[in-house]
């Protein structure tokens, strides 16, 4: 099995490499090391260890990784955000009842003498029957109910055929 980018570094090269992700300094990493005080020497061999193919494509890896993890936490943390600010359902469930009910009262402006002012109102009869009528399709209760009319072979009847057989004495099933 072929070995990794990481395998293939020394120990002070991986460090090195590591040192610089972290803190974007050449210098400060290879000082920290490489046996080194020469601000030449430290200048054009950590410019060389950056320009090692090796080390170039070991640091790529790890910004991947690390912007990866990066993208990961900061999407379960909105994740996390967004889910904690949803209601439940029975918390919505809750405030419509409320509202249908008229116990729910409702911030409103009105213009007054200094200009717009808060007022607290119970819901409309409008503002209720919606409330009424989003409960109901969030429970389906609002959800059309076919009586189906057949005859005795199983099959649909419509509804003029239907009052001609119930004339004629013909039973039908409902159901």
């Amino acid at each position: 099995m072929p070995k990794t980018i990481s395998e293939e570094l020394t120990t002070q090269q991986k460090s090195f490499a590591d040192h610089y992700i972290m803190h974007g300094d050449k210098m400060a990493a290879f000082k920290k090391f490489y046996e080194t005080d020469n601000e030449n020497t430290i200048n054009s061999n950590s410019t060389r260890l950056l320009k090692n193919a090796k080390i170039k494509e070991y640091i790529k890896q790890q910004r991947q990784k690390i912007d990866e993890i990066a993208t990961n936490k900061v999407l379960q943390e909105l994740a996390e955000r967004e889910a904690a600010n949803l209601l439940s359902v029975i918390e919505k469930r809750s405030i419509l009842a409320k509202i249908a009910r008229g116990e729910q009262v409702i911030p409103d402006f009105i213009s007054g003498k200094y200009g717009a002012e808060e007022v607290l109102r119970v819901p409309t009869a409008n503002e209720r029957i919606k409330a009424i009528d989003t409960d109901n399709k969030m429970t389906g209760d609002n959800m059309p109910t076919k009586v189906a009319l057949t005859d005795t072979q199983g099959r649909d009847v419509p509804l003029l055929e239907k009052m001609i057989m119930e004339a004629n004495g013909v039973k039908l099933n409902e159901g």
